[in-house]
């Protein structure tokens, strides 16, 4: 079985931005309307969240993030390999159709990218994490505020249940798949690694092995969809709001993506990173 990246949207160049018409692409199989499980996001519910638009020299694509202080955002590597200059991110928004709807919305241009020097492209997607720099400084709000990452996350990257946020895919009509303009949200268990890793061993007969720098999640008819790559997977604590992992891959197959307890999807486990993390923002980020 192939894998498939939760990908961005990659849409022509000749599409100005930010400002994307939804992507409308045919799957194969008669398969019935389903929501994600998501909701629609209230203004400032998520102020962490950030909107992606990676120029590429074949045109735009479209991740999630998080941002980490007033000048970087976290995402993933695949997300930004062959950046360009003309890329932005978008924060303070829940439409990404009409950021400028919201008053509280910063658009900045992204200065530059770094990508983990160990990230692989191929079976198993290690170490797909990167960090942006933002040209300027955002603005702290109750709409634009940093995420908190624990270093020892082993309490909570490991049970109980993750909030997924993203953009992407979110419904299926007439065999057609959808994409949201608004930003969605949906809680989701966190799968047993070692329970994760045998699936992922057994559907693609051993081409991807799963590190401990990885962790997976997903229930039925609940998930990450194409265009969630970047975006985080977190749990709400009273000490804060704590980003566990980011969105990395799926399975290729459409139908199963509506079955992520049995094919669960594969996030960056991003405490594993804290050292890049720290280095790569002049430690201005550190995780607590």
């Amino acid at each position: 079985m192939r894998i498939f990246l939760a990908l961005p949207l990659l849409l022509s160049t000749s599409l100005a931005l930010p400002l994307p018409n939804p992507e409308h692409k045919t799957i194969p199989g008669n398969v019935s309307e389903l929501i994600w499980g998501g909701k629609e996001s209230p203004l400032g519910m998520f102020p962490f969240q950030a909107s992606l638009s990676i120029k590429k020299s074949t045109g735009y694509m479209y991740c999630g993030g998080t941002l980490l202080t007033k000048r970087h955002i976290l995402t993933a590597a695949h997300c930004i390999t062959g950046f360009r200059k003309g890329s932005m991110a978008m924060l303070g928004i829940t439409d990404r159709l009409n950021p400028y709807g919201s008053p509280w919305a910063q658009v900045m241009d992204i200065e530059s990218v770094n990508i983990h020097p160990r990230y692989r492209h191929g079976n198993d997607f290690p170490n797909d994490i990167g960090i942006i720099t933002l040209v300027a400084d955002v603005n702290i709000t109750n709409y634009v505020r940093p995420i908190q990452i624990k270093a020892d996350d082993d309490d909570l990257a490991t049970k109980g249940n993750g909030w997924i946020t993203g953009f992407g895919m979110y419904k299926f009509i007439n065999g057609r798949y959808l994409t949201s303009r608004d930003l969605l949200w949906a809680i989701v268990p966190i799968i047993n690694w070692e329970r994760c890793r045998e699936i992922w061993d057994s559907i693609t007969l051993g081409d991807i092995v799963l590190s401990d720098k990885q962790m997976c999640a997903g229930a039925k008819g609940k998930g990450i969809g194409k265009g969630d790559s970047g975006g985080p997977i977190f749990v709400m604590r009273t000490s804060g709001t704590y980003q566990i992992g980011l969105t990395s891959f799926l399975v290729s197959t459409e139908e199963d993506w509506l079955h992520q307890d049995d094919y669960p999807s594969v996030f960056t486990r991003v405490a594993k990173y804290c050292d890049y993390i720290a280095e790569n923002t002049q430690h201005e980020f550190v995780c607590e």
